[in-house]
């Protein structure tokens, strides 16, 4: 081993060492009904300030929004099916109904959420 090695680096802000994908789930603050499913190639907080800005229109009507969920990803196309999945409102969008049941008010006398 070299002894002329430092022990940090700097890396150029420029360089994406790990390409991250997303799937998120936002819920709507004015109308905690209202559920939105995403994907993202950036992190889920920048695009909750592009929901909340009005600049999305799918969500500009129902905002402002708050993210209840996210999940990470290595492969594009595995976010992608994970998204296709839960937009799809069967098996996997009623697992994280029962992991977020609190948090959409799905338990035992909150709001039925039955997307």
């Amino acid at each position: 081993m070299s002894s002329d090695v430092t022990s940090e680096r700097t890396i150029p802000p420029f360089v994406v060492l790990n390409s991250m994908y997303y799937i998120y789930i936002l819920q709507s603050i004015q109308f905690p009904s209202k559920i939105y499913i995403g994907f993202t190639q950036y992190s889920p907080d920048k695009r909750l300030d592009e929901h909340n800005s009005g600049s999305t229109d799918h969500t500009k009507q129902y905002k402002p929004w708050k993210l209840i969920y996210y999940e990470a990803f290595t492969d594009k196309q595995d976010a992608q099916d994970r998204e296709k999945s839960l937009k799809q409102y069967g098996g996997a969008w009623r697992k994280i109904k029962d992991r977020l049941g609190n948090t959409l008010g799905t338990k035992k006398g909150g709001i039925d959420s039955s997307r």
